[in-house]
This record gives C-alpha cells, structure tokens and sequence, in this order.
C-alpha cells in the first residue's frame, strides 16, 4: 500500500485542503484560499470542537509554504506561544493563531493579539484566527479586541452531518492510501464516538495496526481497537 510522506515542518500530515471534507463550509474554504492567495486580510474561523478550524489552520500555512511564501501556525494553548511573536517582524506573509477564545481573561495575551492584529492591519500580512466558540460571547477583558477580531471576515464552520463524516473518512483513508469498507464505516458508526476528533483518531489507529500486523481493514481488526 502506497503512502504520503510526512512533511518534517512541523505540520501534520493530514491536514490539507485535499482532505479536509467541505461539508456546508466550502464558503469558508474559499474565503481562506484567498486569503492565502491575496497575502493580506483577516479572517477569523468560530466553531465547536471538531469543526475542522485547526485542520484549516495547518492547510492554510501548508498552502502558504508551498507557495514559497512564509508562514507560521501557534494556538494559545501553547506557553511558549508569546515568543514566536517578538515584535511582531519577520512573521511572513500568513500568521494563523489558533485558540484565541484561550486567551480571554488574560490581559497579556489579549493585548499580545490585539497588537498583533493591529501590525498586521499597517504592515500588510494575512491573518486567520480560530476560536472554539463565538467571538462575541468569549468574555475578552480588552474592550476594542472583539471589534478588531471582527474586523475582517467571519465564518462559523458548520458540523458535518453523519452521513458526511462517513464520506469524510472516505476521503481521508482513500487520501492515506487504503481502503475503508462501508460495512467497517457502519460499524464505527454505530460502535465509536461520532465526533470528528474521534473518528478521525480512529482512523488513523487502525491504519498503523493494519500496516504493523499486515492486516486488510476489517470490523474484526477495529474490533480490538474497543476500549482502547
């Protein structure tokens, strides 16, 4: 079986426009495109766990470098994510932060994010932001903050239904080289947590059992993947 080769940037393998299931979002994956393409604007992404935000962060900079432009993905979920940004020069031409709604009620990184939105407004750059949640209801301390984060575009990504997450592990085993019988599909379905996360976690446990055992994707192989 044929398989990608993992890019050593930092990035994860999977997470590219190629693979990432539109579902209702192709809006938002077009705007980021473009954002991409025009090297300049804001735009931010809103959506709940497993909305696909962060896979669209890390496509959106894999777009970039290949486009030899540079690029740079951070989540304030990261402590050491203040010192990728030491006055804010040299970022390149896409800056994609992630988690932002983290941020709220700490007055240092609010006031990190809105600097950084600020230079990148007079300086010219692209930014895409995500949060887990409306930007709205994030309870920022900064009053002006949700206005710059508004500013730009704004898309909420839209769940997929169940009858998309299967066509999306569809693509995305088709996009790591093996197949996924419908009956192994049904089975997750019904037998595993239905959230994107999770099923695309899955996924990707049972194409390294299958590669290490030598085994065909079979409901008996994920059936030793249950409560694992």
């Amino acid at each position: 079986m044929s398989r990608q080769m993992t890019l050593s940037v930092g990035l994860s393998d999977h997470a590219c426009f190629d693979n990432y299931f539109t579902g209702d979002n192709a809006e938002a994956v077009q705007a980021i495109k473009n954002l991409v393409d025009g090297r300049s604007g804001q735009l931010a992404l809103t959506g709940g766990p497993g909305s696909g935000k962060t896979h669209l962060l890390y496509a959106a900079q894999k777009m970039s470098l290949a486009a030899a432009q540079r690029a740079i993905y951070c989540s304030m979920s990261d402590e050491h994510m203040p010192g990728q940004f030491d006055g804010f020069d040299n970022l390149g031409e896409l800056v994609c932060v992630d988690d932002i709604d983290l941020a709220a009620g700490k007055r240092p990184l609010e006031r990190l994010l809105f600097n950084l939105i600020e230079h990148r407004s007079q300086s010219g750059g692209a930014l895409l932001t995500a949060c887990g949640k409306p930007l709205n209801e994030c309870a920022f301390l900064l009053a002006d903050l949700v206005s710059r984060l508004q500013s730009g575009a704004s898309y909420r990504l839209r769940p997929l239904t169940d009858s998309q997450k299967a066509a999306a592990m569809r693509l995305r085993a088709r996009q790591r080289g093996f197949a996924l019988p419908e009956e192994v599909i049904g089975y997750v379905m019904k037998r595993f947590p239905r959230d994107t996360t999770a099923l695309f976690a899955l996924l990707d446990r049972i194409d390294q059992v299958s590669l290490s055992e030598q085994r065909v994707v079979s409901i008996p192989l994920v059936k030793t993947l249950e409560g694992k």
